[in-house]
This record gives structure tokens, C-alpha cells and sequence, in this order.
């Protein structure tokens, strides 16, 4: 079935929502294709799932897990029209298919401005990712949910509702990272899969990304080059899991059922331009990250420019403050790892790293300014509204700064969508292989 791929047209764009809901709407009617809506998100906005197929192996492809992570869209809408133009491949895949285009529309939609040009500026102007307690995928309920008054965010509800019904043997959660290269997630310990991943993304002309996730607090144990077996994030019983919820991995593990092969593919949206890109010596890079002095700007932007922000918030204003509240002490901890990079290796060596560390600690700031924008647009806010301006003029700066640095000028391109498709549908091709 990896054939399949060879259909994969060379030019492929990021969809927007709407653009995906009408084509579902164009299914409905479909002979052997059902759609079905499992829940709405936090606007209203229905959340469906649309199955295909009668095979034995049941596949549940979940789209755009967090919102500034698109390129799983592009590969879900494509697979449902080669399967729908053509019965038999779809027969001969064996799989009962099921599809989410987007977890979490309202989110998504935050994103769409950057779709058609995805490039690093463009990126940030139009950057929003939700903290973790109203994510679609990390706030199933545990225990300690249960047994408090708040109950699970509508999106969360969606996706119970699409597990409950899909019951999938292979759940595929559908990521892309920005900058660090391809990697993988497994949830079991299975060596010739994991080998088969690694070197798909490589066949694709795709770096792997040999650390995992570019966060400090974050640990995997590698099964391959590139690709890792998930650990189960379950808390320690000295340590009750908070209200928020958990992951879907520890919830999947509470379940009565087997849990399925969980993967998640993750693709780079931008290719780091190391090769083809002259940096400057490592203390010019060092001049630079202290000059950008990051952890004063954090620490202004939480003790002395937000406070504004809360009076007189819309909804969409509130999950903006959360997420970079959450943000910021992570973008903290990156930016102040950046030093301990640049001190062990030279340019070359620690640059693509540092690099992705850097682009993930400016979130905040380019939720911030999103935040402020939206403000600074709403009629009847007076000197809150004027407040909104300074503060956007002032993130904007800031950005322009760090984008203009010696670091970040000109080290990204846009990744080959082709490539980033091409490895995140061959991963779950293979998945499926192997979980039969």
C-alpha cells in the first residue's frame, strides 16, 4: 500500500476549516461513506468524523491535534478522496477508516492566516495554540476530574466520542513540529516499525530529529533514530493528577479494551537552512541571545502588560491569556538553555537545536501580540483599547528583534509539503502493517 504515495501530487496546500467542511459536505450523500458529527467545539462548531471501509483493521486519524499543527490535514482530506474515487484500493486496504479533519476548529481557525504563506513571520503573526487544560487531546478526564465540578472541554468530548465509536485498532494522532526535524511517537516497544519510520523519513529527504520533543522537561526513550516509545505520563500516586485531565495515551490506559498502537508522526513545518546559510561565530551568537535580554521581556509581559488584558475579556481574549501564561515559563527555561548550548559546540554544531528552542520560546510573545491586536480592534474598550495598541507595537518589536538576529535571519524555508505528507501517510501505512 505504500504504492498509494505515488499518487501524491507535487504541489499540496494547507486547507482551511471551511474549505474542509464543505467538502464533507459533499460526502454526505456518498455511497459507502458515513459522517457523523461527535460533538461541537467551544463556538458551536460541529466536530465530525467521517468512516470509510468495511475491513477488518479499524483506523482512527485524528487531524490538527493542536491547531498550529495543520500538515495532518492535508493528508486526511487527500486519503478520504482516493478512497472515495476508488473502492477497490479502499477494499484492498483492508481497514475499517475513520477521520477527524480537526479536533478543534475554533483553534484552527486562530491559525488559517499563515496557511497560504507558511513561512516563520507569517507564522508568528498568526500563532495560537491553546494551554494544555482545554486541549483536545490532554484533557481527558482522570480521577481527580471526575471528582471535581468541571467537566471535560467540549473538544475532549468530541474526541471520547469518535474513540468510543471508532474503537481503533491503530489511533493516529496527525502532529508536525516546526523546526527540528522529522520524529516519531510509539506507544509499544517494536523495533522493526520504529526502524521502518526512521528511514521513511529519510527516503523523503527529511532530517530526523535525534533529541524528541525540544522542551527540557520532556524525556522519551528512543527505539530508532528519530523515533521514541511514548511513556506513560500516569502520575504517581503521592502526586494526584490535577482537575485539568490527561493525556489520551494514560486515558486509553485506563480503559477496559486493550488500548490501540498509537503513533503520532511528527513532520517539520520549516527545514532548517544550516546547509546553505552562513552563521556567525558562537559569541556572536552569544552577543545576540543576551542582547535580546528574553527573560526580562517575560517577565514584563506577565508582571506588567497582561493585567490590561483580563478587563472587559471575550472568550477567545481568556484562552489567549491562558495559553501564554502556560507559555511562558517553558519559553523561559528554552531561552535560558539557549547560553548552555552556545557554550558547548560551535555554530554548526548546536545552531539547529538552538534554533528550534528559539522559535518555541517566542510563543508567548507572538500569542501576546495576537492577544493585544484583537484588543486594540474592539470598539468601546477606551484607554484599554489604546493600552492593546502599545502592547501589540511593543510584542511586534520584540519579534522583529529575535527574527532579525543572528540565530533566526534567514535560517528557515517552508518544508516540501510533499515530503512532510508523503512520510506522515507512509507512517501510518506502516503502522497499519504491523499492527496486523
Amino acid at each position: 500500500m505504500i504504492d498509494l504515495l505515488s499518487r501524491l501530487p507535487g504541489e499540496l496546500t494547507i486547507p482551511s476549516f471551511a474549505a474542509m467542511r464543505e467538502r464533507t459536505r459533499q460526502l454526505r450523500n456518498r455511497r459507502g461513506v458515513e459522517v457523523r458529527t461527535v460533538g461541537a467545539d467551544r463556538e458551536g462548531e460541529p466536530i465530525d468524523m467521517i468512516s470509510l471501509g468495511r475491513g477488518p483493521t479499524r483506523v482512527l486519524l485524528i487531524g490538527a491535534p493542536h491547531p498550529n499543527e495543520p500538515i495532518g490535514c492535508i493528508g486526511i482530506e487527500w486519503l478520504i478522496e482516493q478512497f472515495v474515487a476508488d473502492p477497490e484500493l479502499l477494499r484492498r486496504t483492508g481497514c475499517r477508516w475513520h477521520f477527524v479533519k480537526a479536533i478543534e476548529p475554533y483553534a484552527l481557525k486562530q491559525n488559517e492566516g499563515w496557511f497560504r504563506q507558511p513561512e516563520v513571520a507569517s507564522y508568528l503573526r498568526h500563532f495560537y495554540r491553546p494551554a494544555s487544560s482545554v486541549q483536545a487531546e490532554y484533557s481527558f478526564p482522570s480521577a481527580a476530574a471526575a471528582a471535581s465540578a468541571r467537566g471535560p472541554v467540549p473538544e475532549n468530548e468530541a474526541y471520547q466520542n469518535a474513540l468510543k465509536i471508532a474503537q481503533p485498532d491503530v489511533l493516529v494522532s496527525m502532529h508536525n513540529s516546526e523546526a527540528a526535524g522529522a520524529f516519531f511517537f510509539l506507544s509499544q516497544d517494536d523495533a522493526q516499525l520504529a526502524n521502518r519510520l526512521s528511514a521513511l523519513a529519510l527516503a523523503n529527504g527529511l532530517t530526523l530529529n535525534l533529541l524528541g520533543e525540544p522542551a527540557p522537561d520532556v524525556h522519551e526513550a528512543p527505539l530508532a533514530p528519530g523515533v521514541f516509545l511514548l511513556i506513560d505520563d500516569a502520575r504517581a500516586p503521592a502526586e494526584p493528577a490535577a482537575p485539568a485531565g490527561v493525556a489520551v495515551t494514560t486515558w486509553l490506559a485506563g480503559q477496559p479494551s486493550p488500548p490501540p498502537l498509537f503513533l503520532v508522526p511528527e513532520v517539520p513545518l520549516f527545514v532548517d537552512g544550516s546547509v546553505d546559510h552562513i552563521f556567525p561565530s558562537t559569541d556572536a551568537c552569544m552577543d545576540s541571545v543576551v542582547a535580546l535580554g528574553w527573560g526580562d521581556r517575560l517577565a514584563r509581559l506577565l508582571t506588567e502588560r497582561l493585567g490590561n488584558m483580563e478587563a472587559e475579556a471575550s472568550d477567545i481574549e481568556w484562552l489567549y491569556l491562558g495559553a501564554i501564561r502556560e507559555s511562558v515559563p517553558l519559553a523561559g527555561k528554552l531561552f535560558d538553555g539557549l547560553a548552555e548550548l552556545l557554550g558547548k559546540t560551535d555554530p554548526a554544531g548546536f545552531a539547529p537545536e538552538a534554533r528550534a528552542q528559539l522559535l518555541l520560546a517566542l510563543r508567548p510573545m507572538a500569542m501576546a501580540r495576537r492577544l493585544a491586536s484583537m484588543r486594540a480592534q474592539r470598539v468601546g474598550l477606551g484607554e484599554l483599547s489604546r493600552s492593546a495598541r502599545a502592547l501589540e507595537q511593543a510584542c511586534a518589536r520584540d519579534l522583529d528583534c529575535a527574527l532579525a538576529s543572528p540565530l533566526l535571519r534567514g535560517a528557515f524555508r517552508p518544508v516540501s509539503m510533499r515530503a512532510a505528507v508523503a512520510t506522515q501517510l507512509g507512517s501510518v501505512l506502516s503502522a497499519l502493517a504491523a499492527a496486523r
